[in-house]
This record gives C-alpha cells, sequence and structure tokens, in this order.
C-alpha cells in the first residue's frame, strides 16, 4: 500500500497534557507510520512496546497496539491506563512530572514493502512517574463487547442456571476467571447469587432493601460493588464492607468500576464513589420532573458519557470523572418527532461514543467525538443494538431485519439478512469472531446463538434457545466462554463452551 501523500515521516510521541488535568490517570501515544496502511478500507494496528523504567532499568514490559485513526490515514494512537503523581502548580493544581519512573514506548516503521527486514526502532519518552503504572480496570468500561479471549467454536452448553421461580434478572452478569455473578430480583428482595464454572452456586448474597433495580460490578482490589435502589455496598467474599446509604429510586441502575473509582447510574442520578473508602466524589442529579429513561453509561479514561432519554429528546452528556464538571451536553435528535428509546453508549479505541436511537419507522446509529461533536450517522429502518466494537476497526450491531458492519469512519462495510442480530446486542472476542443472539435465514423460526467472522462469509447457528427465552446480554469470559442470560418465564443464565 503506498504512503498517504499528506502523511508526515515515521515518528511516535507522547501527549503529556494529561498532566494539565487534575485527578487524570492516561497518556496517548500518537505514532505516524505513512507504510503501515495495509487494508484501506479498515483502520490498520501497529505492535507498541511499552517498557516502564526506574530511573533506566527496564522493571516491567509488556505489548499494545496502536490503533489507526480512521482507515488509511497513516496516525495511530493508543491510550495508556497510568498512575501520574507529582507536584501540584500553586494557583493551578497542575502535575509537575518527578524524576523517577518513567513509560517507554517503542515501534518498527513498516519499510513500505511486503516482507520488511528487522529495521530501526523508533521510541519516545514519558515522564510519568509512579510504581503502579499497570493499573488497568477490572471489566470493560468502554462498554464495547469486545473480549481479548479467544472462542474455539463450535460451541455448545456445558452448564445453566436457573433462579429462585419469581425472580428477575435486571442486568448483565458479571464474569471472573472463578465463575459468575448474578445480581437478581428476587421474591426475597435484591440478591447477588454467585455462581461456580460450573454454574453451581457457591453461595447467596442478600443486599436488603425493596425490590428494584440492582446491577453489580468487580474491583479491581476483588471486591463485588452492588448498586441497588437502596445505595451501593461492597463485599469482600461473603463478608459485607461498607456500605453507602442513598435513595436510588425504583429505576434500573448501572455499576461501573474503573480503578479507584465507584459510578453509579440510578433513575435522574449520577453518584461517585472513591475506592477504597467508598467516600463521595460527587453527585449529579439532573432534576428532570420524569426519571430519565433508556440508554446508560460508559467510561472513558478522564470522563463519564451518560445517555438519558428525556421526553422526547436522547442526551449525551460528558462528565468530569474525578470533579462531577459537566463538560458538554449533545442532543441526539435532529429532526422531528420524539426518540422512542436509545441505547446505552459505547467507546471505540480512539474514544469516539458510539449510541443508537430509535425513532418508531428508523433507526440512527451516531457517532460522537469525545469532545461532543457529531461526527456521522448511520440510517437503518429499524430498531438497533449497542454495537461490538472490534479494535481492528469494526463496529457490528443487528436490527429486527439485518445485521451491518460499518468502519470506524461509518462506511457499510457489509448488510445481511443472512443472519439477524435481534435478541441480545453481540460480542467479538479477541480473534475478530462474532456471537449474538438471533435467526438464522434458513430457520427463521428458531432463536439461537451465531457465530459469525467479521467477513460476515461464514454463519453457524449454536444450540436453539427456548422459545419463551428473551436474551439480553452476551458476554465472553477470561476462560473462552461465552455467558448468556436469559429473561422470560424461566430466567436463567447459560454458559457455552467449545464441543
Amino acid at each position: 500500500m503506498p504512503p498517504r501523500a499528506d502523511a508526515q515521516a515515521p515518528g511516535i510521541t507522547f501527549d503529556q497534557s494529561a498532566y494539565d488535568v487534575p485527578g487524570a490517570r492516561s497518556v496517548l501515544v500518537s505514532v505516524v507510520d505513512p507504510h503501515a496502511n495495509r487494508n484501506p478500507m479498515l483502520a490498520d494496528t501497529i505492535p507498541i512496546e511499552l517498557a516502564v523504567l526506574n530511573p533506566g532499568t527496564v522493571i516491567d514490559q509488556e505489548q499494545g497496539l496502536a490503533v489507526e485513526t480512521g482507515p488509511n490515514t497513516g496516525h495511530f494512537g493508543l491510550s495508556i491506563d497510568i498512575t501520574l503523581t507529582g507536584n501540584p502548580t500553586p494557583g493551578n493544581n497542575k502535575l509537575e512530572p518527578l524524576p523517577g519512573y518513567s513509560l517507554r514506548a517503542s515501534f518498527q516503521p513498516h519499510c513500505g514493502q511486503p516482507f520488511c527486514p528487522p529495521g530501526p526502532i523508533l521510541s519516545a519518552l514519558a515522564a510519568v512517574v509512579g510504581p503502579s503504572a499497570w493499573r488497568m480496570p477490572r471489566g470493560n468500561p468502554a462498554r464495547t463487547g469486545h473480549s481479548t479471549a479467544i472462542l474455539e467454536g463450535p460451541l455448545a452448553e456445558e452448564c445453566s442456571y436457573i433462579p429462585p421461580s419469581g425472580s428477575r434478572i435486571p442486568s448483565e452478569a458479571i464474569i471472573d476467571y472463578t465463575g459468575y455473578y448474578m445480581p437478581l430480583a428476587s421474591p426475597r428482595g435484591p440478591e447477588v447469587h454467585v455462581l461456580n464454572r460450573d454454574c453451581t452456586l457457591r453461595y447467596v448474597l442478600a443486599i436488603g432493601g425493596a425490590a428494584g433495580g440492582i446491577a453489580a460490578a468487580l474491583g479491581p482490589d476483588n471486591a463485588l460493588y452492588v448498586a441497588s435502589s437502596n445505595g451501593v455496598r461492597q463485599f469482600i467474599g461473603r463478608e459485607p464492607g461498607w456500605n453507602v446509604q442513598r435513595a436510588l429510586g425504583p429505576h434500573p441502575v448501572e455499576i461501573i468500576v474503573q480503578d479507584d473509582a465507584v459510578v453509579v447510574k440510578g433513575g435522574d442520578e449520577l453518584l461517585v464513589l472513591r475506592l477504597p473508602t467508598g467516600a463521595e466524589i460527587f453527585a449529579a442529579a439532573r432534576g428532570v420532573s420524569t426519571p430519565p429513561r433508556g440508554g446508560g453509561i460508559a467510561l472513558g479514561p478522564t470522563s463519564i458519557f451518560d445517555v438519558s432519554q428525556e421526553g422526547p429528546d436522547c442526551f449525551l452528556t460528558s462528565f468530569n470523572l474525578f470533579t462531577g464538571r459537566q463538560d458538554w451536553r449533545l442532543n441526539l435528535r435532529q429532526q422531528p418527532g420524539a426518540i422512542e428509546d436509545c441505547t446505552r453508549p459505547a467507546i471505540g479505541p480512539d474514544g469516539t461514543i458510539y449510541v443508537g436511537i430509535w425513532f418508531g419507522n428508523f433507526g440512527q446509529l451516531v457517532a460522537v467525538s469525545p469532545f461532543g461533536q457529531p461526527l456521522w450517522r448511520f440510517d437503518t429502518q429499524r430498531r438497533i443494538t449497542v454495537p461490538a466494537i472490534w479494535d481492528r476497526g469494526i463496529l457490528v450491531f443487528g436490527d429486527s431485519r439485518r445485521t451491518h458492519a460499518l468502519n470506524f469512519a461509518g462506511e457499510l462495510l457489509w448488510s445481511t439478512d443472512r443472519f439477524i442480530c435481534s435478541k441480545a446486542p453481540p460480542v467479538v472476542d479477541g480473534t475478530g469472531r462474532f456471537f449474538c443472539a438471533g435467526t438464522l435465514e434458513e430457520a427463521p423460526s428458531v432463536d439461537c446463538i451465531i457465530e459469525f467472522d467479521r467477513g460476515a462469509m461464514e454463519a453457524e447457528c449454536g444450540d436453539p434457545l427456548e422459545r419463551d427465552a428473551r436474551p439480553n446480554w452476551l458476554g465472553i469470559d477470561p476462560n473462552g466462554r461465552l455467558v448468556i442470560t436469559e429473561e422470560g418465564e424461566r430466567p436463567r443464565v447459560r454458559v457455552f463452551g467449545p464441543q
């Protein structure tokens, strides 16, 4: 692939403007490599070697992938989640980097030929300090549906768990290496059922309080954090920790844990707590007469992106994660008519936020920059799911008639009615293989787990779902198995592994 004419000479730099934001913990690595354009339709990636130095000795080293900013641009970026420490400058509270720990990023520019011999290595050094430079968030705060684990297909059901009669599954299951955490609205009140990897019940955590929404998330300290209509509770194994009592109302709640913060959305309130103490960082209430419907939250390195349906409108709002300041607010409705529904946000590797909206006679996937500028819209004729985002530059989502794939520029890669991902949002594993709940063209009356590749050339229908099942979430566990939660007459968790 010839280099772009406007591409600069190969190089690598750090954007250390994060030091200008109190509490920030992310540094952006920017790479220019005009010859590294292997596919003009997709965003390419470049392997980056990351090393923590103290002060010149390598004490930690691993690989990362810088993602192209768009198809055929030659410009790549990688956001590194790190710990920034230093002396605050009097008057503006900006951090002045201290000598000590630093982070080095290196890459080998592409030679422009099909096969490249070993060549010069380009490096950049960031004056970031702190021995915990590799603290990464648990779970998926960007809500991308992407996992680095690899699923070896075809898949077959390994086990399932059916909760007590009368229970509801109002939110997604929580996954770790040892098993699954299942938030339930049970007849006894809010509970979390903790399961082993074989779906057998390990124990039950009774949350207490009135029935209503419940959600859970694992923290970097392996503690479980549970949000319900009564507040937020911490559990370390079976033992209760701190308890922040707060009336979040009988509305659906969401919770995300990232590094040293717990972010909760309930009704019209946003609550952020500091870890490990549970002290309140800030609470933001919109004060609307009717609590917002639909939507959800996702986290960037320093921002909370909140989608809420308010009256006929759907708003995407950015809050500073550390101060609660509202940075910007965007109404996603562009034309007459009321928006009937909007999805939770999903954040791409370059920071772009994706939200689906539904007007009743057509739907749109809207792409918004991290600074609040609309980038593009893709129209469909039906209600759409949240997209799954593969970091090599593909977005996949379904509606009630078709499944679509776009690149990060909003250009259509393919659209098919051979399989329809309409039952639950798709997910993608580390190889770019996608999974969803829906139907195949040759068996439209049978709902099943569909496996398909990123080019939509292959699609297989795995185990069928029961006729009364309503799958509402899919996830990939670290052991390479697919997890699905179903509502309906018999709510349950099902786990699929390789045959």
